[in-house]
Formats: C-alpha cells, structure tokens, sequence
C-alpha cells in the first residue's frame, strides 16, 4: 500500500487561496495606480492620493483588530475589493482643489486668495458629496450582515473588512488629503499652467455631446432608467438564491 500524504492536504489549498487574493491586491494597487496617474497627469496629485492606499490599510487593520477581526481570506478579499475605493474620496478632494487653486492662479495678482483658505473652501465643497458617496456604497454591503448559516459566517467577515477600509479612506481623504494638498499642490507646474491635461480635454469633448442630449432628452433617460429598474427587479423571480450546493451528486 502506497499513501500519498499530499493528495488531499489542507495547506496547499490555504496556500493557493492566499497567493490569489496577493495577486488581486497586487493587480488591483497597479491599476489604480496608472489610473490615476493617467487622469491626474501630475507627480504631486498623484502621490497625494496614492498616499490614501497604505494610511488606510494600516488604518483599516487597526480597526479589524479593535473589532476582534483576525487577517484570513476573507478580510483579506474584502481589502481587496475595496483597493479601488479607498482612493475614490481622495481622488475627488484633490481633483477639487487642483481645480480651484488652479483658478486661483489665473486671477490677477491683487485678487488671488491665499492658498490655506483655497484649500479649505475646496474641501468643504466636495465634503458632503463624499461622506454621502461613501455611505451609500457602504449600504449595498448592508444585506451581508442579515445572512445566517454558513453563508454569513463566511461573507460577514469580508464585509466587516470592507467598510472599514472605506471608513478608514474617508478618514484619511476628510484630514490628511487636503493637508498635503495645502503643501504639495501650490507650485506645481500643472496648477501654475491653469490648464486640464490633455486626457481630460480630449473626454470632456467626448461627453459634452452627450450630457448635453441628456438633459434635453431629460425625460426619455429618466424612463429607460425606470425600465430598467423594473426589469432588474422583476428578474429576482428567476435568480437562484443558493450561496453554497445543498448537496453533491456522486458520479
């Protein structure tokens, strides 16, 4: 009798299941990191909001360790889906006072305001829309915490993880993103130029026409959009609900 001790082994699973959230997270870091860079088009507003990815990580596990939360596959893959959130707020807060501080530099030189108070105005308009934003994203994880069985054991924990990295990202973006913003973005070439990157021109020409046909068009989008509500939920009828098989056929 020969006994091949390896062929069911519990570790290789554990092993391979970590090795795929690694390389989510890894994949998920580089394409927000060329995202942003691509749309930003500037080294300093750039690293400004990048600078929200490891503050919130770090915030996000302290706060899973406060909550009794241990660091497995499912807090893990929770961070992971999150990785394109937690630069969501920032992105907006700097995007905001990239724009404003680069109207302020067009003014004459009597008229410009000084930079702290820019800074200030530009965060407090964009303030409610965000902590609005996260919050409703944070709503659509709500029904993983009415789950019971198995099914909640196992995606509760994913979801614990998730809306502490948003709330941890949202930290981050209300009180250290427009602190560096105040030091870093000032002199940059990008907002003394007092022009969008070219990546930004070229797409606001590409969706003037369409905003534009919107709103004229107000009602015939707001009724496609009631359709289509009505058919997603209309289709629960026919969608299936079993999370985990019932049980296994033997073959």
């Amino acid at each position: 009798m020969t006994i091949h001790r390896d062929v069911f082994r519990q570790a290789d699973f554990i092993e391979v299941a970590i090795a795929n959230l690694e390389e989510a997270l890894a994949y998920g870091g580089i394409l927000v990191v060329a995202v942003v860079i691509a749309f930003l088009a500037n080294a300093r507003a750039s690293i400004i909001t990048l600078f929200a990815i490891p503050f919130s990580l770090v915030a996000a596990f302290l706060g899973l360790d406060a909550l009794g939360l241990t660091i497995n596959s499912m807090t893990l893959g929770g961070l992971a889906i999150a990785i394109g959130e937690r630069v969501d707020d920032a992105v907006i807060d700097v995007e905001n006072v990239f724009r404003r501080l680069r109207q302020n530099a067009n003014l004459a030189e009597g008229e410009r305001r000084p930079v702290l108070e820019v800074v200030y105005q530009a965060s407090s308009e964009i303030r409610g829309s965000v902590v609005f934003a996260t919050i409703i994203v944070m709503l659509v994880f709500a029904p993983l915490f009415f789950l019971s069985g198995v099914e909640g054991r196992l995606l509760q924990p994913l979801g614990f993880a998730y809306l502490v990295a948003l709330l941890a990202s949202l930290v981050v973006a209300l009180t250290a993103t427009p602190v560096l913003c105040s030091y870093l973005l000032p002199r940059a070439k990008a907002v003394l130029r007092g022009e969008d990157p070219a990546l930004i021109r070229f797409l606001k020409r590409l969706y003037a026409p369409v905003i534009g046909w919107s709103l004229r068009h107000s009602l015939l989008v707001m009724a496609s959009s009631a359709i289509l509500l009505a058919a997603s939920i209309a289709s629960f009828g026919w969608m299936g609900r079993s999370s985990c098989p019932s049980s296994m056929k033997a073959h």
